[in-house]
């Protein structure tokens, strides 16, 4: 049958086959299938990449994505990281099932000097060519897990980091060949060509977007329910799919090879509603599929089915994301992800957060110099049904913030809200982060519950010095029944509760295992730590003593025994001599919404050890006028007090917060900040204390 439409160039092994079969006939190749250039798309100016079959090289259309600039108005003025501006990540993407040779040509300026393939645990070995402007490796069809017929293939996705650098990327996207792909003549298949309106309602089964660049404007195409979305590896679409949570679509399913792009929407209109998130696939028995997503404006992967027997399925999709809150998946119900890279500036997936059953498998996540945690329980929410989350097989390749450094985190909860029941098992960590602990678990003052968690075999490449953090909120807000076994950081198991490894409190019955017997199990004492809140109504500080998390940076516990702290147990200590990182900082938005703008009095008790510096008190602030789009940010401080080496001194003084809710009707975000300056070692840092306005 002869076809007007172009077709992928799929390379088949089957007897004397060298040809795609009919369009209409639906077959299992064997081989590699690839795709040809994206009309309208321009190629990568850094890489190039081909593939190997044993017979005959293909080139493989290699696209990029640059990380935005901030400008004063259009869709990158708002939701820009400027750390990450410039950055650049190149992908390619293809099918197959026997094994291959991959070569990556650098196309940018440079010689190749050095090459690491991420994840590690792929073990695929580059060999750089002799005039160190290519470099080649072999990828072996991979097969996880168990079906009815045994294991089956899985994708392998992995990142090129050349020279020891990230700011220039290569990543590849290696697929099992996608299963019923759709041809434009098949019955029920209705094609869609760039620059056509698809239709919402029809007797069609499948639309086929045509190779080409495809605009669905700022509101996502809608879903319905048992039709299907095909987007192969030469199309192009700019926009999303889905109306949100009520659009529900039981066996919707949105695959393919090609890109969804969130390039002409803005983080902005997203916020306030005049633009849609890339996905939204609620239902049972939806499936997102093989598709690559660009620049998120916002939240990537929304779904959820309410049949934990028939749950939305994520399958070997991909991400280069740039801006602010570009968060993964997220699943309200019951959800199953697997095989997906997540390259993002934000949390890349919520193990519990509004869910009922869910399960991550053999996940990739890579996260900049900006915001978020690899795995993140619940920001503000708890989970739906007990006992039902498994995150598993899964490799952590980049955690590269300055400002936050958790891999997996609990970050709030839900008043009466609770978790019970999670297990984390088999992950690797390559890159720790820097400036948190690896876990963790915190829960604030309220009544809220959180138990039954279990992280298992859990290693990271390096330790980053900083002790595992499990501390619940007070009397009402317990952490309970958490196991930690087989957990390496670096060269060392954590095998005791010591201050090296934890900081802990309002806690019971936590344990540690080693090679399947309990060497450790601890129970804070509740009136104890109880004791050292010392809730005071005048101070707005939840934490004014930083007495719980109070621990030096390379897990010394710092107490009374070591310098007479000004209130509670702790003191907080910072090691670096004289930069920013010389701080504390704690969030207070929900305490000074409550009493607006006006003059405050901040103070906290500093000490070095020697030398010579002085310390400040500030608070930091964003504020939103969210109909103009206008921010402000800015920072109040007080004069600085010079400090006296081994004495405690308290840098203390007024301030205002100039905030008019007529200008700016959104105090995003308020911080207390003490921080000291100068050339100095050992700053000590207690009893920190926010009060006023006064008259409120």
């Amino acid at each position: 049958m002869n076809n007007p439409f172009r077709v992928p160039a799929c390379l088949l092994l089957m007897l004397t086959m060298s040809t795609c079969p009919s369009l209409a006939a639906p077959v299992v190749s064997r081989g590699i299938c690839t795709y040809p250039a994206i009309p309208g798309i321009a190629p990568s100016k850094r890489f190039s990449a081909r593939v190997h079959d044993g017979q005959v090289w293909r080139p493989l259309f290699t696209m990029e994505t640059v990380g935005p600039a901030r400008t004063r108005t259009g869709i990158h003025s708002r939701g820009i990281y400027e750390s990450v501006t410039g950055l650049s990540s190149s992908w390619c993407t293809f099918e197959m099932d026997v094994p291959v040779t991959v070569e990556i040509t650098k196309l940018s300026p440079g010689d190749i000097d050095t090459c690491v393939i991420r994840p590690l645990s792929r073990h695929l070995t580059p060999v750089i060519s002799a005039d160190k402007r290519s470099v080649r490796f072999q990828i072996q069809p991979r097969f996880a897990g168990k079906t009815t017929t045994g294991s089956k293939q899985v994708p392998v996705n992995v990142a090129i980091e050349i020279n020891d650098q990230t700011d220039e990327m290569m990543t590849v996207f290696a697929s099992p060949h996608l299963a019923d792909k759709p041809q434009p003549d098949d019955p029920g298949v209705l094609p869609v060509q760039p620059g056509a309106k698809p239709p919402v309602e029809g007797d069609w089964q499948t639309l086929y977007f045509m190779p080409g660049v495809h605009d669905l404007g700022k509101k996502a195409h809608p879903l319905r329910a048992g039709k299907h979305y095909y987007i192969p590896g030469d199309a192009w679409v700019d926009g999303g799919f889905g109306e949100g949570f009520r659009n529900r679509a039981d066996e919707a399913r949105v695959f393919g090879l090609g890109v969804i792009s969130g390039r002409k929407i803005g983080w902005y209109e997203v916020e306030q509603k005049t633009a849609s998130k890339p996905i939204h696939l609620f239902g049972a028995d939806t499936v997102l599929e093989g598709l690559t997503f660009i620049d998120s404006p916002h939240h990537t992967w929304m779904g959820g089915s309410k049949d934990p027997k028939r749950p939305t399925v994520f399958r070997n999709i991909k991400a280069h994301n740039w801006r602010s809150n570009t968060d993964g998946i997220h699943f309200f119900g019951s959800g199953i992800a697997e095989d997906c890279f997540i390259h993002g500036q934000d949390d890349s997936h919520y193990i519990a957060g509004a869910a009922d059953m869910v399960r991550f498998r053999r996940m990739v996540y890579w996260r900049d110099d900006t915001f978020g945690v690899d795995m993140i329980f619940s920001a503000e929410g708890g989970q739906r049904t007990p006992g039902d989350s498994i995150t598993e097989d899964c490799d952590s390749i980049y955690n590269k913030s300055t400002w936050g450094g958790n891999i997996i985190d609990q970050r709030g909860m839900g008043k009466n809200r609770g978790i019970d029941g999670v297990v984390i098992r088999d992950f690797r960590i390559e890159n720790p982060g820097r400036n948190k602990p690896i876990v963790n678990m915190y829960l604030p003052g309220y009544p809220c519950s959180f138990k039954n968690v279990l992280l298992k075999n859990i290693t990271a490449l390096t330790d980053n010095g900083y002790p595992l953090q499990i501390t619940g909120g007070g009397p009402e807000s317990i952490i309970e029944n958490v196991t930690f076994e087989d957990i390496k950081l670096g060269d060392r198991w954590i095998e005791d509760f010591s201050p090296r490894n934890f900081t802990v409190a309002f806690v019971k019955n936590l344990k540690i295992v080693r090679h399947g017997k309990t060497v450790a199990t601890y129970s804070s004492n509740i009136e104890t730590d109880a004791k050292q809140i010392r809730p005071d109504p005048n101070n707005l500080l939840k934490n004014p003593g930083f007495e719980i998390s109070g621990f030096a940076w390379n897990g010394r516990q710092v107490g009374a025994a070591v310098v007479p702290a000004q209130e509670g147990s702790f003191a907080y200590q910072t090691v670096d001599s004289f930069n920013s990182r010389n701080r504390v900082r704690q969030e207070v938005t929900e305490e000074m919404v409550k009493r607006g703008g006006g003059r405050y009095r901040v103070s906290a008790w500093m000490r070095i050890g020697s030398g010579k510096g002085a310390g400040k008190v500030a608070l930091q602030f964003i504020q939103v006028n969210r109909q103009s789009g206008a921010e402000y940010v800015d920072a109040v401080t007080i004069d600085p007090v010079p400090l006296k080496a081994g004495e405690w001194v308290q840098v203390a003084g007024e301030l205002v917060l100039p905030w008019d809710p007529g200008k700016y009707d959104w105090l995003r975000s308020v911080h207390f900040r003490a921080q000291a300056r100068g050339r100095f070692k050992d700053l000590y840092i207690d009893n920190c204390r926010l009060e006023g306005p006064k008259g409120k």
